[in-house]
């Protein structure tokens, strides 16, 4: 793993600690009817369908990707560093 991608997990995370405050506080000081208890649990559930698709989708395209760069030859001719001998 790279500095890069410590920084950016870091930051993921920093979001998710930052919301789930934001949610929890929102709730401890509304006066919480049944349509916002709905309200809150399909925002919850939406949230959590569309992060869902999103890391899917992502994870798709990754391993497509990774497929394509194994299947490219290496310098040209397939053969690697043993075609330089």
């Amino acid at each position: 793993m790279t500095y890069v991608d410590t920084i950016r997990l870091v930051l993921a995370s920093l979001v998710y600690v930052l919301d789930t405050v934001a949610l929890v506080s929102a709730v401890a000081l509304l006066e919480m009817d049944w349509q916002r208890w709905v309200m809150v649990g399909g925002i919850v559930a939406g949230g959590l369908a569309a992060f869902s698709a999103l890391s899917l989708a992502g994870r798709e395209l990754l391993e497509r990707h990774e497929d394509k760069e194994r299947r490219r030859p290496l310098l040209g001719g397939g053969g690697g560093l043993a075609a330089l001998d």
